[in-house]
């Protein structure tokens, strides 16, 4: 859960749109399993290696390398879920399934959404890590 100040901070339309794409619900599982002071830092990590494989994946789109895009959408949907970016993790899925199943056409025809559905979440994310983070109660699980 957010803290109380992150709360307000988190006032404006823009930025809960944003936070929409984050699953909350993704983030409080990942603190019960490991621990609240874990979660920034697995966010953090998340962030760098979505940046990488979204140049991949660009690369993928850029030059058609259908085996690329497929291994690297492959890897975006398993650490997107991990960490809340539902929406991004099954787009990334859907574009493997494309290539899996060499239905290439549809696999290049969304690149441009996916694009931009990846920068939004992963910015929700970061967007959400500077939010913070408390223990959630035990009353509540």
């Amino acid at each position: 859960m957010p803290s109380k100040t992150a709360k307000k901070k988190c006032s404006t339309s823009n930025t809960q749109k944003n936070l929409d794409l984050v699953d909350e619900t993704i983030l409080q599982q990942v603190i019960k399993d490991t621990s609240v002071e874990v979660i920034p830092l697995l966010i953090e990590c998340y962030l760098r290696e979505s940046y990488s494989c979204l140049e991949k994946i660009h690369e993928a789109f850029h030059r058609k390398n259908i085996a690329m895009l497929q291994f690297e959408t492959h890897n975006l949907s398993a650490s997107a879920l991990a960490l809340g970016n539902r929406q991004l993790s099954e787009m990334a899925k859907k574009i493997e399934l494309f290539c899996l199943n060499k239905q290439l056409d549809k696999a290049f025809e969304s690149e441009f959404e996916f694009q931009l559905l990846a920068r939004r979440s992963i910015q929700s994310l970061a967007d959400r890590k500077k939010l913070g983070f408390e223990t959630p109660s035990s009353s509540k699980i």
